[in-house]
């Protein structure tokens, strides 16, 4: 078994990594350790002393337990010496167990990854982070010419050294990375990590962004059900929310468990990773590389010419020419699962280079009648042509999606004025799939005269309690009863408090 050198608040120990996943051990450290929501992962540490016998470690080890969530939060706490027999149960059913082993190899293969993106860090850096305590909550390193080295980690950056980087601190970590592309990024063969570069107005490197890449399983499971019934899917959000991430899993999922022909068209290596052998993230998905990022709509269109896939995944489409590509291909009966520039549909609507992906927007006149039937103006907007994909998902955090599972209606609410609907999907602590379904009311008049002004009322959810345990992978379907405008699950409110709203 390897050893990773990890620090806590008390100090540094060179320890031996056992990972166990999920609500089942959740439970039973539920009384030593603060559950955090979410996908919630733990690293058991066991204090390793050399030349002592195996026996005598398990009764000296103290009871340290890092608690590491992919939502960035992490707590770590120390159980008292009489927790060691629980402890070791723990350790023995993990040893036995095929799945907990498989675990522990992918969480030590995750840091052993994560160290070769410091490794390429001028050694100054590279100390700190090698003996970092959230290393395995890294998200970046920022390094600009004259400022002291950044770590991000998830709410909060921290500074690595008092020094300024250097020249010869920056040309030290571009000589171990690839050759920097059209796009200036960069990456470490059989990784998915991304090194991009800054450069001055004479093209020399003045500042890289080294941002860690991580396969997650599980990390789709909020739409795996529109995956697999065949819907072309369109991901929106922020950058850093985890876009890539989730279009990785869906290339593994598609392609190894539902068995499809999926081809990626990896513009800048970031979701097969660098270096002409795939990363192990996509499975047996296959991936095409972009020479350069202008021929990004060549290449899709030689994916599906060239290849016949079933399944074509493209990240980051930017271009009207790129949105022209993904239409040709859905005419073409094949599957897309694409992420674009955009936080949210609304921006997707009002950017002419992108708004074809959901249909593109035109004018229309309309008469004085039909304006008059309408309660609108004469002069409004109207999707003009089916949209590219058959869902849209706004992720709003790592474990929060809005998902809008018909587009056309979507955009049609939206240009009429009203909302545009969709289902918010959670993923709660014990891993289960929540639900919430609002209403597209595209009728505004009608909805206006029956509610008055309460319309659009917005309802705040109180916080939800879930009962019982459902075992930590059951897809629990809460949909809401639609309600003009709103939505309503009995169990939330009171009868008293539903009266209220509808009269008001």
């Amino acid at each position: 078994m390897r050893r990773f050198s990890l620090s806590s608040r008390r100090g540094q120990a060179n320890s031996s990594i056992n990972r166990s996943h999920g609500p089942h051990f959740a439970r039973q450290t539920s009384a030593n350790v603060s559950i955090i929501p979410h996908d919630i992962r733990f690293a058991y540490i066991q204090p390793h002393v050399a030349g002592t016998p195996a026996g005598a470690r398990q009764s000296r080890r103290c009871e340290l337990v890092v608690v590491r969530s992919s939502n960035g939060v992490s707590h770590t706490s120390t159980a008292a010496p009489a927790a060691a027999a629980t402890s070791a149960q723990l350790s023995s059913s993990s040893s036995s167990n095929p799945s907990s082993e498989a675990q522990q190899r992918e969480w030590e293969e995750e840091i052993e990854e994560t160290l070769k993106l410091v490794r390429l860090l001028p050694p100054t850096v590279r100390g700190v982070l090698e003996n970092h305590s959230r290393l395995f909550e890294l998200l970046e390193v920022v390094m600009d010419l004259g400022r002291p080295p950044l770590a991000r980690f998830p709410g909060h950056d921290e500074r690595l050294s008092e020094e300024s980087v250097t020249q010869e601190d920056l040309d030290y970590a571009t000589q171990q990375v690839g050759e920097f592309g059209g796009d200036n990024r960069a990456g470490i063969d059989a990784t998915l990590h991304r090194i991009s570069c800054m450069r001055n107005r004479s093209g020399r490197i003045v500042g890289l962004t080294c941002r860690v890449g991580r396969a997650i399983h599980g990390s789709a499971a909020l739409v795996a059900d529109l995956i697999a019934g065949g819907a072309s899917v369109l991901f929106m959000g922020r950058p850093g929310v985890g876009k890539t991430t989730a279009i990785r899993e869906l290339s593994r999922m598609l392609a190894d468990d539902l068995s499809r022909r999926v081809v990626i068209v990896d513009t800048s290596n970031e979701i097969g990773g660098d270096g002409d052998v795939p990363h192990t993230g996509i499975g047996r998905a296959r991936r095409m590389q972009v020479p350069d990022p202008e021929q990004q709509h060549r290449v899709m269109i030689e994916a599906v010419e060239n290849h016949m896939p079933q399944v074509v995944v493209i990240d980051e489409i930017g271009t009207e020419a790129e949105c022209q590509a993904a239409r040709t291909i859905a005419q073409r009966g094949v599957q897309l699962v694409a992420t674009a520039h955009g936080n949210e549909l609304q921006n997707l609507i009002k950017n002419p280079a992108l708004a074809d992906l959901i249909g593109g927007i035109q004018s229309v006149t309309l008469g004085d009648d039909e304006a008059k039937r309408r309660g609108v103006q004469k002069s409004i907007l109207e999707r003009a042509a089916p949209p590219t994909f058959d869902v849209a998902v706004e992720m709003l955090e790592r474990h929060k999606w809005q998902v809008y599972a018909d587009v056309a209606a979507a955009v049609d609410a939206l240009l009429a004025g009203h909302p545009p609907g969709g289902q918010m999907r959670e993923r709660a602590a014990d891993g289960s799939i929540l639900k919430f379904s609002y209403s597209s009311t595209t009728n505004g008049a009608d909805a206006a005269a029956k509610r008055g002004s309460s319309s659009n009322k917005e309802r705040v959810l109180p916080l939800l309690q879930r009962p019982g345990n459902n075992g930590g992978s059951s897809v629990v379907d809460v949909d809401a009863a639609v309600a003009g405008g709103g939505f309503m699950r009995p169990s939330l409110f009171s009868e008293q408090q539903q009266q209220q709203e509808e009269g008001g």
